[in-house]
Protein backbone atom coordinates (compact mmCIF):
# COMPACT_ATOMS: atom_id res chain seq x y z
CA UNK A 1 0.00 0.00 0.00
CA UNK A 2 1.22 3.72 -0.52
CA UNK A 3 3.01 5.52 2.31
CA UNK A 4 3.85 8.70 1.87
CA UNK A 5 5.18 10.18 4.75
CA UNK A 6 7.59 13.24 6.30
CA UNK A 7 10.67 12.45 7.99
CA UNK A 8 11.45 13.52 11.38
CA UNK A 9 13.92 13.08 14.03
CA UNK A 10 13.46 9.37 15.64
CA UNK A 11 12.40 8.69 19.64
CA UNK A 12 12.27 5.09 20.41
CA UNK A 13 9.58 3.94 22.84
CA UNK A 14 8.02 0.65 23.31
CA UNK A 15 4.39 1.07 23.46
CA UNK A 16 3.94 0.08 27.55
CA UNK A 17 0.03 0.15 28.50
CA UNK A 18 -0.29 -1.15 31.89
CA UNK A 19 -3.05 1.63 31.58
CA UNK A 20 -2.32 4.30 34.74
CA UNK A 21 0.79 5.46 34.15
CA UNK A 22 1.44 9.26 32.28
CA UNK A 23 4.68 9.28 30.70
CA UNK A 24 8.41 7.80 30.22
CA UNK A 25 11.62 8.79 29.89
CA UNK A 26 13.56 6.60 26.96
CA UNK A 27 17.16 7.31 28.27
CA UNK A 28 19.82 5.99 25.80
CA UNK A 29 22.18 3.42 26.94
CA UNK A 30 25.93 3.42 27.46
CA UNK A 31 27.54 3.23 23.48
CA UNK A 32 29.83 0.13 23.01
CA UNK A 33 30.85 -1.48 20.44
CA UNK A 34 29.18 -4.59 19.65
CA UNK A 35 31.20 -7.99 19.50
CA UNK A 36 29.56 -10.93 17.93
CA UNK A 37 28.91 -13.16 15.19
CA UNK A 38 28.36 -11.06 11.90
CA UNK A 39 29.41 -7.64 13.68
CA UNK A 40 32.31 -5.75 13.03
CA UNK A 41 33.69 -3.39 15.51
CA UNK A 42 36.28 -0.72 14.99
CA UNK A 43 37.64 2.21 17.32
CA UNK A 44 40.57 4.69 16.33
CA UNK A 45 42.87 6.27 18.74
CA UNK A 46 41.16 8.07 21.97
CA UNK A 47 42.24 9.56 24.79
CA UNK A 48 43.40 7.61 27.61
CA UNK A 49 40.24 6.27 29.25
CA UNK A 50 37.67 3.51 29.61
CA UNK A 51 35.57 3.48 26.52
CA UNK A 52 32.68 2.50 28.78
CA UNK A 53 33.54 5.95 30.46
CA UNK A 54 33.74 7.81 27.44
CA UNK A 55 30.36 6.67 25.86
CA UNK A 56 28.81 8.48 28.33
CA UNK A 57 30.14 11.75 26.86
CA UNK A 58 29.73 10.71 23.82
CA UNK A 59 26.76 11.60 21.14
CA UNK A 60 25.33 7.96 19.75
CA UNK A 61 24.71 8.26 15.85
CA UNK A 62 23.24 5.73 13.75
CA UNK A 63 23.48 5.33 9.55
CA UNK A 64 22.26 3.65 6.88
CA UNK A 65 24.11 2.70 3.93
CA UNK A 66 23.59 3.59 0.65
CA UNK A 67 24.12 0.25 -0.36
CA UNK A 68 23.04 -2.15 2.25
CA UNK A 69 25.67 -4.81 1.40
CA UNK A 70 28.16 -2.18 2.28
CA UNK A 71 28.17 -2.99 5.86
CA UNK A 72 29.29 -6.45 5.51
CA UNK A 73 32.52 -6.15 3.11
CA UNK A 74 35.96 -4.94 4.73
CA UNK A 75 36.78 -2.75 2.09
CA UNK A 76 33.56 -0.61 2.85
CA UNK A 77 33.85 -0.83 6.59
CA UNK A 78 37.27 0.98 6.45
CA UNK A 79 36.21 3.18 4.27
CA UNK A 80 33.53 4.30 6.67
CA UNK A 81 35.87 4.06 9.46
CA UNK A 82 38.27 6.62 7.77
CA UNK A 83 35.41 9.03 6.69
CA UNK A 84 33.45 8.98 9.99
CA UNK A 85 36.55 9.37 12.30
CA UNK A 86 37.58 12.81 10.68
CA UNK A 87 33.68 14.15 12.05
CA UNK A 88 33.75 15.27 15.42
CA UNK A 89 36.11 12.40 16.64
CA UNK A 90 34.00 9.98 16.09
CA UNK A 91 36.03 6.76 17.24
CA UNK A 92 33.13 4.50 18.38
CA UNK A 93 32.30 2.68 15.42
CA UNK A 94 29.74 -0.63 15.24
CA UNK A 95 28.68 -2.37 11.73
CA UNK A 96 25.36 -3.72 11.83
CA UNK A 97 25.88 -6.25 9.21
CA UNK A 98 22.52 -8.18 8.56
CA UNK A 99 20.80 -4.57 8.33
CA UNK A 100 23.44 -2.70 5.92
CA UNK A 101 23.89 -0.12 8.81
CA UNK A 102 26.57 1.54 11.12
CA UNK A 103 26.44 3.03 14.95
CA UNK A 104 29.20 5.15 15.99
CA UNK A 105 29.85 7.59 19.48
CA UNK A 106 31.43 11.16 18.94
CA UNK A 107 33.00 12.82 21.42
CA UNK A 108 33.90 16.16 19.36
CA UNK A 109 37.09 17.68 18.27
CA UNK A 110 40.05 18.72 20.94
CA UNK A 111 39.86 21.89 18.91
CA UNK A 112 36.69 23.32 20.72
CA UNK A 113 36.48 23.68 24.80
CA UNK A 114 33.02 22.54 24.49
CA UNK A 115 31.89 19.74 22.07
CA UNK A 116 30.07 20.70 18.82
CA UNK A 117 26.32 20.09 18.46
CA UNK A 118 24.66 17.13 17.81
CA UNK A 119 23.42 19.46 14.57
CA UNK A 120 26.73 20.02 13.22
CA UNK A 121 28.26 16.68 13.86
CA UNK A 122 25.06 15.38 12.62
CA UNK A 123 25.22 17.43 8.95
CA UNK A 124 29.03 16.28 8.64
CA UNK A 125 28.02 12.92 8.68
CA UNK A 126 25.49 13.45 6.06
CA UNK A 127 27.79 14.47 3.90
CA UNK A 128 29.30 11.53 3.59
CA UNK A 129 27.75 10.06 0.37
CA UNK A 130 28.19 6.48 1.36
CA UNK A 131 25.91 6.99 4.20
CA UNK A 132 22.65 8.53 4.06
CA UNK A 133 19.27 8.67 7.13
CA UNK A 134 21.88 9.53 9.44
CA UNK A 135 20.12 10.00 13.11
CA UNK A 136 21.08 11.14 16.08
CA UNK A 137 20.33 7.98 19.69
CA UNK A 138 19.35 10.64 22.06
CA UNK A 139 16.87 10.82 25.17
CA UNK A 140 13.13 11.97 25.04
CA UNK A 141 10.40 12.38 26.51
CA UNK A 142 7.13 10.61 25.58
CA UNK A 143 3.28 10.36 26.37
CA UNK A 144 1.40 7.11 27.04
CA UNK A 145 -2.57 7.28 26.35
CA UNK A 146 -4.99 8.28 28.87
CA UNK A 147 -5.48 6.18 32.00
CA UNK A 148 -8.98 4.16 31.05
CA UNK A 149 -12.31 4.49 33.31
CA UNK A 150 -13.18 1.52 35.73
CA UNK A 151 -15.65 0.30 33.04
CA UNK A 152 -12.55 -0.16 30.51
CA UNK A 153 -10.47 -2.08 32.66
CA UNK A 154 -13.21 -4.44 34.33
CA UNK A 155 -14.12 -7.38 32.05
CA UNK A 156 -17.24 -6.71 29.75
CA UNK A 157 -20.03 -8.56 30.02
CA UNK A 158 -19.05 -10.48 26.42
CA UNK A 159 -16.06 -11.27 27.81
CA UNK A 160 -17.72 -12.82 31.15
CA UNK A 161 -19.77 -14.73 29.31
CA UNK A 162 -17.00 -16.31 27.53
CA UNK A 163 -15.45 -16.82 30.66
CA UNK A 164 -18.39 -18.71 32.21
CA UNK A 165 -18.68 -20.84 29.37
CA UNK A 166 -15.14 -21.84 29.98
CA UNK A 167 -15.42 -22.26 33.77
CA UNK A 168 -17.77 -24.46 32.63
CA UNK A 169 -15.53 -26.94 30.61
CA UNK A 170 -14.12 -28.30 34.21
CA UNK A 171 -10.48 -28.40 34.55
CA UNK A 172 -7.92 -28.92 31.65
CA UNK A 173 -6.27 -32.17 31.12
CA UNK A 174 -3.58 -33.18 33.61
CA UNK A 175 -4.79 -31.20 36.35
CA UNK A 176 -4.16 -32.15 39.88
CA UNK A 177 -7.14 -33.95 42.01
CA UNK A 178 -6.98 -35.69 45.61
CA UNK A 179 -7.47 -38.68 46.29
CA UNK A 180 -10.26 -40.30 48.33
CA UNK A 181 -13.22 -38.39 49.68
CA UNK A 182 -11.46 -35.31 49.32
CA UNK A 183 -12.75 -32.77 47.60
CA UNK A 184 -11.31 -32.24 44.23
CA UNK A 185 -9.15 -29.09 43.73
CA UNK A 186 -11.07 -26.87 40.70
CA UNK A 187 -8.87 -26.11 38.75
CA UNK A 188 -9.91 -23.23 35.85
CA UNK A 189 -7.78 -22.14 33.16
CA UNK A 190 -6.70 -18.94 32.57
CA UNK A 191 -9.32 -17.53 29.78
CA UNK A 192 -7.99 -14.50 27.29
CA UNK A 193 -10.85 -13.59 25.58
CA UNK A 194 -8.68 -12.25 22.57
CA UNK A 195 -7.56 -15.66 22.13
CA UNK A 196 -11.33 -16.78 22.13
CA UNK A 197 -12.20 -14.08 19.69
CA UNK A 198 -9.28 -14.93 17.28
CA UNK A 199 -10.99 -18.34 17.09
CA UNK A 200 -14.12 -17.41 15.70
CA UNK A 201 -15.56 -15.72 12.99
CA UNK A 202 -18.53 -13.92 14.36
CA UNK A 203 -19.47 -12.77 18.34
CA UNK A 204 -20.84 -13.74 20.77
CA UNK A 205 -17.48 -15.41 22.32
CA UNK A 206 -18.28 -19.22 22.74
CA UNK A 207 -15.91 -19.56 25.70
CA UNK A 208 -13.71 -22.05 23.66
CA UNK A 209 -9.46 -20.75 23.25
CA UNK A 210 -8.66 -23.14 20.77
CA UNK A 211 -5.63 -22.78 18.66
CA UNK A 212 -4.97 -23.70 15.00
CA UNK A 213 -3.89 -27.21 14.57
CA UNK A 214 -0.19 -26.97 13.46
CA UNK A 215 -0.08 -24.81 17.08
CA UNK A 216 3.15 -23.16 15.62
CA UNK A 217 5.46 -25.88 15.65
CA UNK A 218 8.84 -26.06 14.39
CA UNK A 219 8.33 -21.25 14.34
CA UNK A 220 10.18 -19.30 16.08
CA UNK A 221 9.01 -16.24 17.49
CA UNK A 222 11.31 -13.34 18.35
CA UNK A 223 9.94 -10.40 20.91
CA UNK A 224 12.51 -8.00 21.30
CA UNK A 225 11.13 -5.99 24.40
CA UNK A 226 12.10 -6.27 28.46
CA UNK A 227 12.99 -10.06 28.25
CA UNK A 228 11.03 -12.77 29.71
CA UNK A 229 10.06 -14.93 32.81
CA UNK A 230 11.05 -18.34 31.22
CA UNK A 231 10.28 -20.29 33.80
CA UNK A 232 6.57 -19.01 33.68
CA UNK A 233 4.08 -21.84 33.04
CA UNK A 234 2.86 -20.55 29.80
CA UNK A 235 6.16 -21.36 28.44
CA UNK A 236 6.62 -24.84 28.90
CA UNK A 237 6.33 -27.73 26.34
CA UNK A 238 3.52 -29.11 28.10
CA UNK A 239 1.11 -28.77 31.17
CA UNK A 240 2.79 -31.28 33.00
CA UNK A 241 6.02 -30.78 31.73
CA UNK A 242 9.30 -28.90 33.27
CA UNK A 243 10.68 -28.05 30.56
CA UNK A 244 10.38 -24.64 28.53
CA UNK A 245 10.12 -23.46 24.88
CA UNK A 246 11.23 -20.02 25.77
CA UNK A 247 14.75 -18.35 26.33
CA UNK A 248 15.69 -14.85 27.07
CA UNK A 249 19.14 -13.02 26.37
CA UNK A 250 20.52 -9.79 26.79
CA UNK A 251 21.46 -7.49 23.48
CA UNK A 252 25.07 -8.31 23.40
CA UNK A 253 27.28 -4.84 23.29
CA UNK A 254 30.84 -4.62 23.05
CA UNK A 255 33.70 -7.38 24.37
CA UNK A 256 30.83 -9.33 25.94
CA UNK A 257 28.97 -6.75 28.02
CA UNK A 258 25.61 -7.50 28.47
CA UNK A 259 23.90 -4.49 29.20
CA UNK A 260 20.89 -6.53 31.11
CA UNK A 261 22.46 -9.46 32.39
CA UNK A 262 20.72 -12.48 31.71
CA UNK A 263 17.68 -10.58 29.95
CA UNK A 264 15.23 -11.23 32.55
CA UNK A 265 12.00 -9.61 32.20
CA UNK A 266 12.11 -7.04 35.43
CA UNK A 267 9.36 -4.86 33.84
CA UNK A 268 6.73 -7.38 32.93
CA UNK A 269 5.86 -5.78 29.75
CA UNK A 270 7.93 -8.44 27.45
CA UNK A 271 6.29 -11.31 29.39
CA UNK A 272 2.86 -10.48 28.49
CA UNK A 273 3.88 -9.92 25.24
CA UNK A 274 5.78 -13.27 24.40
CA UNK A 275 2.98 -15.35 26.35
CA UNK A 276 -0.02 -13.73 24.12
CA UNK A 277 1.57 -14.94 20.72
CA UNK A 278 3.01 -18.05 22.02
CA UNK A 279 1.64 -18.71 25.43
CA UNK A 280 0.50 -22.64 25.90
CA UNK A 281 -2.85 -21.61 27.35
CA UNK A 282 -3.49 -17.91 26.79
CA UNK A 283 -0.78 -18.11 23.79
CA UNK A 284 -1.85 -18.44 19.47
CA UNK A 285 0.82 -20.29 18.74
CA UNK A 286 1.50 -22.39 21.71
CA UNK A 287 3.88 -24.96 20.62
CA UNK A 288 6.04 -22.17 18.61
CA UNK A 289 9.97 -21.19 20.60
CA UNK A 290 10.01 -18.20 21.86
CA UNK A 291 13.29 -16.13 21.52
CA UNK A 292 13.37 -12.87 23.75
CA UNK A 293 15.92 -10.12 23.43
CA UNK A 294 15.94 -7.73 26.43
CA UNK A 295 16.62 -4.45 24.58
CA UNK A 296 14.67 -2.31 27.12
CA UNK A 297 15.52 -1.78 30.64
CA UNK A 298 13.40 -2.19 34.12
CA UNK A 299 11.72 1.40 33.37
CA UNK A 300 10.96 0.76 30.11
CA UNK A 301 13.61 3.09 28.16
CA UNK A 302 15.85 1.97 26.17
CA UNK A 303 18.00 3.18 22.82
CA UNK A 304 17.52 3.27 18.65
CA UNK A 305 20.96 1.74 19.33
CA UNK A 306 19.97 -1.40 21.05
CA UNK A 307 16.94 -2.07 18.75
CA UNK A 308 18.93 -1.73 15.83
CA UNK A 309 21.39 -4.24 18.03
CA UNK A 310 18.77 -6.96 18.75
CA UNK A 311 17.26 -6.68 14.81
CA UNK A 312 20.41 -7.46 13.55
CA UNK A 313 21.02 -10.34 16.28
CA UNK A 314 17.95 -11.53 14.56
CA UNK A 315 19.04 -11.00 11.11
CA UNK A 316 22.03 -12.77 11.76
CA UNK A 317 20.53 -15.86 12.78
CA UNK A 318 18.17 -16.15 9.94
CA UNK A 319 21.19 -16.02 7.82
CA UNK A 320 22.53 -18.72 9.86
CA UNK A 321 19.10 -20.55 9.33
CA UNK A 322 17.40 -19.62 6.34
CA UNK A 323 15.18 -22.46 6.32
CA UNK A 324 13.65 -21.96 9.84
CA UNK A 325 10.12 -19.89 9.87
CA UNK A 326 10.66 -16.60 11.70
CA UNK A 327 8.12 -14.20 13.20
CA UNK A 328 9.26 -10.70 14.96
CA UNK A 329 7.01 -8.93 17.71
CA UNK A 330 7.83 -5.08 17.96
CA UNK A 331 5.62 -3.85 20.24
CA UNK A 332 7.68 -0.79 20.37
CA UNK A 333 7.69 2.41 17.92
CA UNK A 334 8.72 5.97 17.24
CA UNK A 335 8.26 8.93 15.57
CA UNK A 336 8.68 8.33 11.73
CA UNK A 337 12.35 7.85 10.87
CA UNK A 338 14.30 6.56 7.31
CA UNK A 339 16.53 4.95 9.21
CA UNK A 340 14.67 2.72 11.43
CA UNK A 341 12.21 1.88 8.41
CA UNK A 342 15.03 1.05 6.88
CA UNK A 343 16.29 -1.26 9.29
CA UNK A 344 13.03 -2.89 9.87
CA UNK A 345 12.79 -3.97 5.84
CA UNK A 346 16.54 -5.21 5.65
CA UNK A 347 14.98 -7.61 8.39
CA UNK A 348 11.94 -8.24 6.08
CA UNK A 349 13.44 -9.00 3.19
CA UNK A 350 15.31 -11.68 4.52
CA UNK A 351 12.94 -13.70 4.96
CA UNK A 352 11.37 -12.81 8.26
CA UNK A 353 7.49 -11.87 9.21
CA UNK A 354 7.65 -8.76 10.86
CA UNK A 355 4.71 -7.78 12.97
CA UNK A 356 4.17 -4.07 14.76
CA UNK A 357 2.31 -2.74 17.00
CA UNK A 358 0.39 0.18 14.98
CA UNK A 359 1.22 2.67 18.15
CA UNK A 360 -1.57 3.84 21.25
CA UNK A 361 -2.03 8.07 20.74
CA UNK A 362 -5.36 8.07 18.77
CA UNK A 363 -3.25 9.40 15.24
CA UNK A 364 -2.42 8.24 11.88
CA UNK A 365 0.19 5.58 12.00
CA UNK A 366 1.56 6.66 8.84
CA UNK A 367 3.67 9.20 10.86
CA UNK A 368 5.19 6.31 13.07
CA UNK A 369 8.00 3.63 12.36
CA UNK A 370 8.42 1.41 11.76
CA UNK A 371 3.87 0.98 11.44
CA UNK A 372 4.49 2.93 8.41
CA UNK A 373 6.57 -0.17 6.81
CA UNK A 374 4.86 -1.68 3.98
CA UNK A 375 6.25 -4.62 4.43
CA UNK A 376 5.77 -5.66 7.59
CA UNK A 377 2.33 -6.13 9.37
CA UNK A 378 0.62 -3.41 11.33
CA UNK A 379 -1.67 -3.99 14.03
CA UNK A 380 -4.27 -1.78 15.36
CA UNK A 381 -6.14 -2.45 18.86
CA UNK A 382 -9.34 -3.77 19.32
CA UNK A 383 -12.08 -4.02 22.24
CA UNK A 384 -14.61 -6.71 23.13
CA UNK A 385 -17.43 -4.96 20.78
CA UNK A 386 -15.05 -5.27 17.51
CA UNK A 387 -14.41 -1.68 17.77
CA UNK A 388 -11.28 0.79 17.87
CA UNK A 389 -9.83 1.15 20.52
CA UNK A 390 -10.21 4.62 21.05
CA UNK A 391 -6.19 5.16 21.71
CA UNK A 392 -5.01 3.28 19.07
CA UNK A 393 -3.64 4.44 16.11
CA UNK A 394 -5.44 3.99 12.32
CA UNK A 395 -4.99 4.38 8.80
CA UNK A 396 -4.19 3.05 5.56
CA UNK A 397 -1.36 1.71 7.35
CA UNK A 398 -3.14 -0.52 9.69
CA UNK A 399 -3.34 -3.91 8.15
CA UNK A 400 -5.65 -5.57 10.65
CA UNK A 401 -6.87 -5.28 13.90
CA UNK A 402 -6.69 -7.35 16.88
CA UNK A 403 -7.99 -7.91 20.46
CA UNK A 404 -6.05 -5.34 22.50
CA UNK A 405 -7.90 -4.25 25.21
CA UNK A 406 -7.85 -6.26 28.92
CA UNK A 407 -5.79 -9.27 27.85
CA UNK A 408 -4.89 -11.45 30.32
CA UNK A 409 -1.14 -12.88 29.52
CA UNK A 410 1.51 -14.31 31.74
CA UNK A 411 3.03 -11.93 34.52
CA UNK A 412 6.60 -11.34 35.21
CA UNK A 413 5.58 -11.48 39.29
CA UNK A 414 5.14 -15.86 39.60
CA UNK A 415 4.96 -18.54 37.47
CA UNK A 416 1.86 -19.04 37.41
CA UNK A 417 0.56 -15.73 37.54
CA UNK A 418 -1.48 -13.70 35.29
CA UNK A 419 -2.00 -9.65 34.58
CA UNK A 420 -4.15 -8.06 32.60
CA UNK A 421 -2.80 -5.00 29.95
CA UNK A 422 -3.72 -3.15 27.40
CA UNK A 423 -2.82 -1.70 23.98
CA UNK A 424 -1.82 -2.01 20.77
CA UNK A 425 1.22 -3.77 22.41
CA UNK A 426 -0.74 -6.07 23.05
CA UNK A 427 -3.21 -6.59 20.22
CA UNK A 428 0.18 -7.17 17.99
CA UNK A 429 1.48 -10.28 19.60
CA UNK A 430 -2.47 -12.34 19.00
CA UNK A 431 -0.87 -11.89 15.39
CA UNK A 432 2.53 -12.31 15.72
CA UNK A 433 0.86 -15.97 17.02
CA UNK A 434 -1.77 -16.07 14.23
CA UNK A 435 1.12 -15.53 11.60
CA UNK A 436 3.36 -18.10 13.60
CA UNK A 437 -0.30 -20.78 13.35
CA UNK A 438 0.34 -20.05 9.60
CA UNK A 439 3.54 -20.57 8.85
CA UNK A 440 3.72 -24.03 10.61
CA UNK A 441 0.85 -25.16 8.83
CA UNK A 442 2.52 -24.20 5.30
CA UNK A 443 6.57 -25.25 6.69
CA UNK A 444 7.65 -21.56 5.96
CA UNK A 445 6.27 -21.32 2.52
CA UNK A 446 8.60 -19.35 0.37
CA UNK A 447 5.75 -17.68 -0.78
CA UNK A 448 4.90 -15.93 2.09
CA UNK A 449 4.47 -12.17 2.15
CA UNK A 450 2.70 -9.60 4.88
CA UNK A 451 -0.14 -8.69 1.81
CA UNK A 452 -0.69 -12.24 1.75
CA UNK A 453 -0.68 -13.28 5.65
CA UNK A 454 -3.04 -10.33 6.22
CA UNK A 455 -4.92 -11.78 3.01
CA UNK A 456 -5.45 -14.81 5.38
CA UNK A 457 -5.07 -13.92 8.80
CA UNK A 458 -8.07 -11.36 7.80
CA UNK A 459 -11.87 -12.40 9.53
CA UNK A 460 -13.96 -12.43 6.01
CA UNK A 461 -17.12 -11.14 8.28
CA UNK A 462 -15.83 -8.32 10.79
CA UNK A 463 -14.37 -4.94 9.32
CA UNK A 464 -13.50 -2.48 12.16
CA UNK A 465 -14.50 0.96 11.89
CA UNK A 466 -11.56 3.80 11.59
CA UNK A 467 -10.80 7.04 9.93
CA UNK A 468 -10.61 6.90 6.63
CA UNK A 469 -11.98 3.54 6.01
CA UNK A 470 -12.30 0.43 7.99
CA UNK A 471 -10.31 -2.37 8.26
CA UNK A 472 -10.36 -6.61 8.91
CA UNK A 473 -10.51 -8.26 12.38
CA UNK A 474 -7.52 -10.57 12.37
CA UNK A 475 -9.10 -14.30 12.39
CA UNK A 476 -6.86 -17.81 12.61
CA UNK A 477 -8.94 -20.35 11.39
CA UNK A 478 -8.09 -23.57 11.97
CA UNK A 479 -5.55 -25.03 9.94
CA UNK A 480 -4.76 -21.74 7.88
CA UNK A 481 -2.04 -22.13 5.53
CA UNK A 482 -0.63 -20.72 2.56
CA UNK A 483 -0.08 -22.23 -0.73
CA UNK A 484 2.39 -21.29 -3.34
CA UNK A 485 0.79 -20.46 -6.84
Amino acid sequence: MPRNLSSSSVALFCLFLAMGSSMLLIQAQDYRKFNMSGMHAFRGPVPNKNLKILSSFGRGFLATFTDPNCARYPTCQVEALALTSKVGDCTGHTFYEGLGMMGLVCFGTPSFSSAESDEEILAALQSITILKDVITDKRIRLHLPPAPSNATMAATSTEAEGEQRRRRRGPPAGSPRQNGNQKAEVMIEPYNWGRDRMNQINSPLDGYTDTCASRGQDVRIYVLDTGCRTSHVEFRTCLACSSSRATTESVHLSDGYLPYGRGWDDNGHGTHVAAFAAGLQVGMAPAATVKCIKVLGSDGSGSLSSIVGGMNMIAQAKRVSPSVPMVVNLSLGSRYSNTVNSAVERLASLGVMVVVAAGNEGQDASRTSPASVSSVITVGASTTADQRARWSNYGSVVDVYAPGADILSASYSGDSSYVRMSGTSMASPGVAGGVACMLGASHGSPCMSSDIVVEKISNPRVVVSQPGGGKPLAYVADGSQVSCP
